[in-house]
């Protein structure tokens, strides 16, 4: 189903939910607590219904800008996303994307350690990047979409002294180690 439509239904439904509840609210207050001694002046009826209407408005207008909307979560996301390497990748190696260090393998040849590179896929746990051409290399950038992932450069002095390194890094909560 198009967004177009699914915002249309939202929005029937919407209108629909909102007739109920203030058809049950009328019958609470009219019918309902009178019968337990309980009298609301019809003002006061008029003044919730009237607050409900409109709370129920915003909160559907909310929902409705959401509506059709992909989500940005997984890896899928990671996509387009520029970042640096921390190893050199021959053609495989590290990049670091936020805290993550991720595997990487370059599509177009060797890379050096701490090139500027995009994300242009991802195969399983290993991203596939290329280097970047941009020469305003603005980190934790899509290419096309804005994003929050930020993007280090940083490597540890253990790591540039050491012949053998051993990276951490993290997936979905869970540290993990691996031996290039």
């Amino acid at each position: 189903m198009p967004a177009d439509e699914k915002k249309r239904a939202y929005t029937l439904y919407s209108l629909g939910r909102l007739l109920f509840e203030e058809a049950a609210l009328i019958a609470v207050v009219l019918w309902l607590l009178p019968g337990f001694g309980i009298n609301f002046p019809v003002w006061l009826l008029i003044v919730f219904m009237v607050a409900w209407a409109v709370y129920s408005c915003l909160t559907s207008r909310l929902v409705g800008k959401v509506i059709g909307k992909v989500a940005a979560v997984g890896p899928e996301a990671l996509i387009s996303v520029k970042c640096a390497t921390t190893t050199p990748l021959l053609p495989g190696g590290y990049v670091r994307v936020g805290t993550e260090l991720w595997r990487a393998r370059s599509v177009a040849g060797n890379i050096e350690i701490g090139a500027k590179v995009v994300i242009v896929g991802i195969k399983r746990l290993t991203l596939l990047v290329k280097l970047s051409t941009d020469t305003s290399f603005d980190e934790g950038q899509r290419i096309t979409l804005k994003t929050d992932v930020s993007c280090q450069t940083k490597t540890t002095a253990t790591e540039s002294r050491n012949q053998e390194r051993t990276p951490k890094y993290s997936y979905r909560g869970l540290e993990l180690c691996a031996r290039l």
